[in-house]
């Protein structure tokens, strides 16, 4: 099961169905899932799954729109807001879950599933040298990581050019 965050907050679980998974472990999860008042999506065991796929797909594709200047970040994330009734943009999601996590995914999706997952070279450059997501600030606090940047967000409005 793939919950997401905050899980209190959050109504989806992905069901990941392996080959030895039976039917009945399927349904057992399901019944579970709903008493916790959430819905379920089955999918098959791949590499993201299906919401991290898709998430950083559109996600990437947002910050090569950025790259291009096809849009600001705040017109940008405004267009999926608006015209796709998103709760918030690609870029400002890429700021709370943190580029350090999203450009995790996307290298592993790489290596796995093709170039289509590959990050744009802007922003991978810039995350090893500025952005530090909610991650890692866990991770400093535990003292597993240490930087001497402040995390900051890479899209919002103070965060200066991101493909300079």
């Amino acid at each position: 099961m793939h919950f997401f965050n905050p899980v209190p907050a959050s109504v989806l679980v992905e069901l990941i169905r392996h080959d030895g998974t039976t039917d009945a472990v399927i349904e057992r999860a399901r019944g579970w899932i709903t008493a916790l008042g959430k819905e379920s999506i089955l999918v098959r065991d791949t590499p993201g799954f299906a919401t991290s796929r898709l998430g950083v797909a559109v996600g990437l594709e947002a910050i090569r729109m950025l790259e291009e200047g096809v849009g600001s970040a705040e017109d940008i994330d405004t267009a999926m807001r608006l015209g796709y009734r998103w709760p918030m943009g690609p870029l400002r999601l890429t700021d709370l879950v943190g580029l350090d996590v999203r450009l995790g995914i996307a290298e592993h999706l790489t290596a796995t599933l093709g170039d289509r997952f590959t990050p744009p070279s802007c922003c991978a450059t810039r995350w090893h040298v500025e952005s530090w997501g909610p991650s890692q600030a866990r991770a400093s606090s535990r003292g597993r990581a240490a930087t001497s940047h402040a995390r900051r967000p890479v899209f919002g409005p103070d965060s200066g050019t991101l493909c300079a």
